[in-house]
């Protein structure tokens, strides 16, 4: 069984959520998740107050991103979880994510219970990519579910 995630939060406001492989102490301000004994970092997660016109949401997922080994092994699940729990605490209790329309991990958050409720086009790179907004009306089912705890 993994151990539990823990969360900081950013000097600049924004909330990050780091899941703890190691099962080592972990130091009071973490950078980010460890991997079993190697100390590497496997990803991390950050969100917090939903961008000023997206006024139907009250939090923000800005970014998670595990890398590819760490990938399909439950983790980008206790983060996101970690996240949420964090900006629930915060009174942020609906949520939105933005996720490239050609992205695969589209299905990762709709298996979380997402579900799409519109598209934009954004610059990025030089280049225009579609994007896809996945939100929860209430993130209470995501504290509370039992996968929440494996």
């Amino acid at each position: 069984m993994w151990p539990a995630p823990f969360v900081t939060v950013r000097p600049f406001g924004t909330t990050s959520a780091n899941v703890d492989l190691s099962g080592a102490p972990r130091p009071a301000r973490s950078p980010g998740s460890l991997g079993p004994r190697t100390g590497e970092i496997l990803g991390f997660a950050s969100g917090g107050t939903a961008r000023p016109d997206e006024v139907e949401f009250a939090g923000e997922v800005y970014a998670i991103y595990l890398l590819e080994p760490s990938q399909r092994r439950g983790i980008g699940q206790r983060l996101f979880r970690a996240l949420v729990q964090r900006l629930s605490q915060s009174r942020k209790r609906s949520l939105l994510v933005w996720v490239a329309a050609q992205n695969s991990s589209r299905a990762f958050y709709a298996a979380l219970g997402g579900r799409p409720v519109r598209g934009r086009r954004i610059k990025f790179g030089g280049a225009e990519i579609d994007e896809v907004g996945y939100c929860w009306s209430n993130t209470g089912p995501l504290l509370t579910s039992d996968s929440s705890r494996r």
